[in-house]
């Protein structure tokens, strides 16, 4: 998989409390999953992290399960 890096929608950066209540999980799990290498790709300015919503999305769509192949 090619990484791209894209400064399109910086500016719609989502912060871990942001993407912790889309995702409907704990700062952290998000801290925990960027710990294990798992979760979304993110960007680090120093101590603050941030997530761009095309990786968000990104990470959604490779997670999704098909129930009749995952059975």
């Amino acid at each position: 998989m090619e990484t791209k890096t894209t400064t399109g929608n910086v500016g719609t950066a989502l912060t871990e409390r942001d993407l912790a209540s889309i995702l409907k999980v704990s700062t952290a799990t998000l801290r925990a999953w960027r710990y294990l290498g798992k979760g979304p790709r993110f960007v680090r300015y120093g101590r603050i992290v941030r997530y761009l919503p095309s990786d968000v999305e990104t990470f959604v769509n490779e997670n999704l399960v098909d129930p009749a192949v995952a059975a």
